[in-house]
């Protein structure tokens, strides 16, 4: 069964780009071709140029960062929760803490007893558990812990309060200088806030653009980004 067809995009740095479309639709296929896990059986990932399979795997996976939906809840101390996103290194204190001023779990794990030598999760003794918005967070900003050039957020947000999401977003920008970001998400505020979206159905790129470029476009993104609107003003 063809997953994906007639797929076409460019990413660039510095830009944070959305997929959207309904589940099913094929964004996360998308994203495992992109980042190695898959092997396209036409057409070609290429990376400047550079055909992906032609690419070491290894050299591959240490330019990429991906936190997918069901990230996991290391029973670590909150440190080792966020250094875990590069284990070629020892941990470096003053990034963690960066890390984590950028996702908002500063200020979870400046609460914490024992701050960042806290130790997560109940499996242990003194173990603090969180709750799954503040476990969103500490994954988080393990994927921006790295110096990988392509960070990939799964529903990134999907956790999250408003007032969390619109904050994290707003540093999303800074982080991309030198970065291509990919984001996938059902809840269409994070996409207006992208360099480009593309929108998925069956497999195929529908449409493409900006949130305004798309809008005007009144296609199958606007009616969907409407029909989430309407939640919000009812």
């Amino acid at each position: 069964k063809i997953v994906l067809e007639n797929i076409n995009l460019e990413a660039k740095q510095n830009q944070v780009i959305c997929l959207v479309g309904e589940n099913g639709a094929g964004k996360t296929s998308l994203i495992k071709l992109l980042t190695g896990l898959y092997q396209p059986n036409e057409g070609k990932v290429l990376v400047n140029g550079r055909d992906l399979s032609e690419i070491r795997p290894e050299e591959w996976r240490s330019q990429v960062s991906v936190i997918f939906q069901d990230y996991i809840q290391y029973k670590f101390p909150a440190k080792e929760n966020i250094a875990i996103g590069d284990i070629s290194k020892a941990i470096q204190n003053e990034k963690v803490k960066a890390s984590a001023k950028l996702t908002g779990a500063d200020e979870v794990i400046e609460k914490l007893p024992k701050k960042y030598d806290s130790m997560l999760g109940r499996m242990f003794q003194e173990g603090e558990e969180l709750s799954t918005g503040q476990w969103q967070k500490i994954a988080l900003a393990r994927a921006f812990y790295s110096d990988a050039k392509v960070i990939v957020l799964d529903e990134p947000t999907s956790s999250m309060d408003a007032l969390a999401e619109y904050q994290f977003f707003q540093q999303l920008k800074s982080v991309a200088k030198d970065k291509i970001i990919f984001l996938i998400s059902h809840r269409l505020s994070s996409a207006t806030m992208s360099d480009k979206i593309y929108f998925l159905e069956h497999g195929e790129i529908l449409e493409s653009g900006s949130h305004i470029e798309l809008v005007k476009q009144n296609g199958k993104y606007a009616k969907m980004f409407n029909r989430q609107a309407e939640l919000y003003r009812n």
